[in-house]
C-alpha cells in the first residue's frame, strides 16, 4: 500500500510528542511492508532541512517539505476579527502548500492519505479534485477544547474573549468537518468518546501514541539526588500554563520542606518573556539532545497539564524507562496508568507535593511503580502493535 502521510511539521528531529506520534507510525508503516510519503509543512518555529536527514531516516519513508509561514501576526490577526474564520487555521493555510500538495498526488497513485491533525482539514477539498482515496484525519486532540480550556484558566479579561473567539471559530469548523473524511482515527478513547458526542458517524479506530520499546535502554546511571524533572515543548500555552501552576502552587512548598531540591525544566522554544520570573532551584535547560538521558537523570518526573487533550508522548516514555511519575489527571488523559501502581495521580497542590515527597522519602515504592508503569506501556503502548491494528482497520474499511 502507498500511504501519504501530511503533516503540519516536519517530523524530524522526533523531540516533542507530535513529532514522536507522527514518526513513530511512519516508521510502523514502513515496518510493515508499505510505501510511505511524508509531506510536511516546514515552519519557522520547527524548520529542518531534509537534506540533512539521517540515513536510517532516509530509508524510512520519501520526505518533503514546503515553507510555510504561522508566525503569529497582529495584522492578520487583528483582520481575522472581522472574518468568520479560525485564526488558528488561516495561519496553516499557504498556496505553496496547496499547490505541492495537489502536485504530489496527482504524480503518485497513493493508496490512502492521512492527515496528521486538524490544521490539515482545509486542504481537503485540494486532496479530494486529485484523487478518489481514502483520506484519514488522524485527530491528535479535540482541538477546540485545548483553546477552551486556555480560555478557562486565563485571568485576563480581553485574552479570555480572545481565546473564546478563537475556541468558537475553531470548533464550527472541527464539528462541521467530521463527515468529510473516510474515517477518523483520534489518538484516545476519550477523544473518540467526545467526537461521537459531537456528531461523527463515520468510521472511527482509535489509535494512541506508541512507543518504539528498543528505543528505551536500561539506565547505566543513578539519577541525581534530589531532583524532579519536566520535560516538554514549551512553545505550546498548555504547557506552560501547567508549569506556572506547579510553580506558583507546588514548588514553593516542596522547597520548604525539602531546602536541596532541584528541579529541572527541559524544552524547546520557550518564549523570551516566560516565565518572567525566578524560583529558588528551579533550572531551565532549554533543548535537550538526549530525552531518554535527561529523564533517566532525576528522580521523579513531574507533568503539570491543566488543559488539552489527547495523549502525553513524554509520559510514555517516562514510564518507559521505569521513572516514577506525578502526574495530573489531565496529563494522564488516554494512558491506561493506574494511580498508586503505575505512578501517582494528583489534581490538587497538596495531593501533588504529597505524592512527589513520598517517592523522595521511599525509593524502594519509586522505583516498585516505575517497573510497574515500564510494564504496562511495553506491553499496551508498542508501537508495532499499534500499527497492526490501524492498518487492518484501514484494509477492512477500504479494501477488502
Amino acid at each position: 500500500m502507498k500511504i501519504l502521510q501530511v503533516c503540519k511539521k516536519f517530523p524530524w528531529p522526533a523531540r516533542d510528542g507530535e513529532s514522536i506520534a507522527i514518526y513513530n507510525l511512519t516508521r510502523g508503516f514502513a515496518q510493515a511492508g508499505h510505501e510511505v510519503t511524508v509531506l510536511a509543512m516546514n515552519t519557522p518555529k520547527h524548520r529542518f532541512d531534509p537534506g540533512f536527514l539521517p540515513d536510517s531516516v532516509r530509508q524510512v519513508a520519501q520526505f518533503y517539505a514546503i515553507d510555510v509561514d504561522t508566525e503569529v501576526r497582529a495584522l492578520p490577526a487583528l483582520l481575522n476579527l472581522f472574518t468568520n474564520q479560525s485564526y488558528n487555521l488561516e495561519r496553516f493555510f499557504s498556496r505553496d502548500f496547496k499547490e505541492g500538495l495537489h502536485g504530489l498526488i496527482r504524480s503518485n497513485k497513493f493508496d490512502l492519505i492521512q492527515l496528521e491533525g486538524l490544521y490539515l482539514g482545509p486542504y481537503f477539498q485540494t486532496i479530494r479534485l486529485a484523487t478518489h482515496a481514502p483520506v484519514v484525519m488522524r485527530a491528535h486532540n479535540v482541538e477546540f477544547e485545548i483553546w477552551e480550556k486556555l480560555a478557562k484558566g486565563e485571568r485576563r479579561a480581553w485574552r479570555r474573549w480572545y481565546l473564546n473567539l478563537l475556541a468558537r471559530r475553531l470548533r464550527k469548523f472541527e464539528t462541521s468537518s467530521l463527515g468529510a473524511f473516510s474515517a477518523l482515527v483520534p489518538i484516545s478513547p476519550i477523544d473518540e468518546k467526545r467526537f461521537r458526542q459531537l456528531g461523527a458517524n463515520l468510521p472511527i479506530h482509535t489509535s494512541p501514541a506508541g512507543i518504539h520499546p528498543p528505543d528505551f535502554a536500561e539506565p547505566t546511571n543513578a539519577p541525581s539526588p534530589n531532583t524532579l524533572g519536566y520535560l516538554g515543548a514549551l512553545d505550546w500555552a498548555a504547557n506552560r500554563e501547567g508549569l506556572d501552576w506547579f510553580l506558583d502552587q507546588c514548588w514553593p512548598g516542596l522547597k520548604a520542606e525539602r531546602p536541596e531540591l532541584r528541579f529541572l525544566i527541559a524544552g524547546r522554544n520557550a518564549p523570551l518573556n516566560w516565565p518572567g520570573r525566578t524560583f529558588p532551584g528551579v533550572e531551565f535547560l532549554g533543548e535537550v539532545e538526549h530525552a531518554a538521558a535527561f529523564l533517566n537523570s532525576v528522580e521523579v518526573v513531574v507533568l503539570p497539564l491543566l488543559s488539552g487533550s489527547g495523549m502525553r508522548i513524554k509520559l510514555l516514555e517516562a514510564l518507559a524507562l521505569g521513572k516514577p511519575v506525578v502526574a495530573t489527571s489531565q496529563a494522564a488523559e488516554g494512558v491506561d496508568l493506574v494511580s498508586g501502581t503505575h505512578g501517582v495521580l494528583a489534581d490538587s497542590a497538596a495531593l501533588f507535593n504529597q505524592a512527589i515527597l513520598h517517592f523522595l522519602r521511599q525509593p524502594d515504592e519509586a522505583r516498585r511503580q516505575g517497573r510497574e508503569g515500564q510494564r504496562m506501556v511495553r506491553e499496551v503502548y508498542d508501537q508495532e502493535k499499534i500499527v497492526y491494528k490501524l492498518l487492518d482497520f484501514y484494509n477492512q474499511q477500504f479494501f477488502v
